[in-house]
């Protein structure tokens, strides 16, 4: 089946898509039952046939014709833009279509490895994504900035990355180049350079040589990068991380995951700002109480209905 799951709303004032070349199926918020993994509903077909990256109808067809040179065109100076206006926006809180979840007083703004944000913001969104996947960067240049500023700025959610590598060996070199770039504190830096380079599935767009290139670009020793390239236990959190999204329900790329005091949330695909906030809000909600009251002292609890009493 199709690994990528198709947007609903008008992508045009997002990456000057034609609307008339837009799939129809749309992504979806869902919340997360008590006794099943979060967003059970269908499989990658990964798990037999490993990490692919082959054609298949509906939106991947269209990722192949638009993902890419969109991708490419937009590059990774939006998503740089919305960490620069952290600086410039210290009082920014959400705009009214942000659910109103109180940020944290007491600490401060900070990028830490993949995660981004406020510690002991009230909500986790988690951003489970593919370095290949053409949906993800379409999310990556068009909604990640928004998330950033509205939430992780203003520290009403942290924001952090992971790994659901499915699409190819390029996939997890893509993903190990970017856990080495976070060991030097240029994860974030390193993740956008990624995106904007995207030139297809297992194309050689991250081949080794260019993994390197990327990271002198961005600042990073070439020497500490490469050793970090070789060393066969980032390869392997890369892998345990995308099983554990597995365990959790993840199936496609992007997938939201916003964890918070409410039920958890997951949002399949490239959604609307709107959809994001709803999800935020319904995730950042404390749990209702229960009305249940106890019997008075004394009396005996009233039998269930249906129920003989003795």
């Amino acid at each position: 089946m199709d690994p990528y799951p198709t947007p609903t709303e008008d992508r045009s004032e997002v990456a000057g898509v034609d609307p008339a070349a837009q799939p129809t199926e749309g992504a979806s918020a869902e919340e997360a039952g008590p006794d099943e993994p979060v967003g059970a509903e269908e499989s990658t077909g990964a798990e037999e046939a490993g990490a692919v990256g082959g054609e298949s109808s509906g939106g991947h067809g269209w990722s192949r014709s638009l993902g890419y040179p969109v991708a490419a065109a937009v590059g990774a100076v939006l998503t740089l833009a919305a960490f620069a206006a952290f600086g410039a926006l210290p009082g920014a809180r959400p705009s009214s279509a942000s659910p109103s979840v109180s940020p944290s007083p007491t600490s401060s703004f900070a990028m830490e490895g993949a995660t981004v944000g406020v510690a002991g913001a009230p909500v986790t969104i988690e951003i489970w994504a593919d370095f290949q996947c053409p949906y993800c960067g379409l999310f990556t240049h068009g909604i990640e900035p928004t998330i950033l500023r509205e939430y992780a700025a203003t520290g009403a959610a942290s924001v952090r990355f992971r790994d659901f590598a499915f699409l190819g060996q390029e996939s997890v070199d893509a993903a190990v180049g970017a856990r080495c770039a976070g060991r030097e504190g240029k994860f974030w830096r390193y993740h956008d350079l990624l995106f904007a380079s995207q030139r297809g599935e297992n194309q050689g767009a991250f081949r080794r040589d260019t993994l390197v290139a990327l990271a002198e670009f961005a600042g990073l020793g070439k020497d500490a990068f490469t050793a970090c390239l070789d060393d066969p236990a980032v390869a392997e959190g890369v892998a345990a991380e995308t099983a554990a999204g597995r365990a959790l329900g993840i199936e496609s790329t992007p997938t939201l995951r916003i964890v918070g005091p409410g039920a958890a949330r997951i949002i399949k695909g490239v959604s609307t700002p709107d959809v994001i906030a709803e999800a935020i809000a319904a995730a950042g909600a404390a749990p209702a109480a229960s009305p249940a009251a106890s019997p008075a002292a004394g009396s005996p609890a009233p039998p269930a209905p249906g129920s003989a009493a003795p």
